[in-house]
Order: structure tokens, then C-alpha cells, then sequence
């Protein structure tokens, strides 16, 4: 009996080896598949940054706003009204 209690300690830590190793090739998957994941939307976030900056508008042909100019009736009406 003394023996089997010997042995089974043994078996244990192979066990526990066994089980140590088989956690680190599932994480180190997940991993390689967390990496592949983030590249594809690193690429895709270039393509859509790329296709924006070429994709721009063009403000030519658009006349900005001119201000109004006031005449001077208005301009005394303006300042003596305190706006």
C-alpha cells in the first residue's frame, strides 16, 4: 500500500504537466488568433483612412459668404443702440 501512495503523487504531477502544457498551447492559440483578428482591422481602418483622405471634397467653384456692408445710417443706428 505504501507503494500505490508513492506512485500516485507521480502520476499527479505528470498530470498536472499534462494539463499546464495543454492551458498554455490553448492560450498561446487564442493569442495568434487575438493577433490575425487585430491585424485585419488595422487594415481595414488604413483602407478606410485612405479612402477618406482621397475621397475629400473640393470647395472649388463655392463662393464664400460676403458680409454685408453697412452704410453709415446703419452703423450710427448700430453703435448708438449699444450692439
Amino acid at each position: 500500500m505504501t507503494e500505490d501512495k508513492e506512485e500516485k503523487p507521480e502520476i499527479h504531477k505528470k498530470e498536472e504537466r499534462y494539463d499546464f502544457l495543454k492551458r498554455a498551447e490553448e492560450l498561446a492559440t487564442r493569442n495568434e488568433n487575438a493577433v490575425e483578428e487585430m491585424r485585419k482591422l488595422v487594415d481595414r481602418n488604413e483602407e478606410l483612412a485612405a479612402r477618406n483622405l482621397l475621397g475629400g471634397r473640393s470647395d472649388a467653384g463655392i463662393q464664400p459668404v460676403q458680409p454685408k456692408e453697412e452704410t453709415a445710417a446703419e452703423y450710427t443706428k448700430r453703435i448708438l443702440s449699444g450692439k
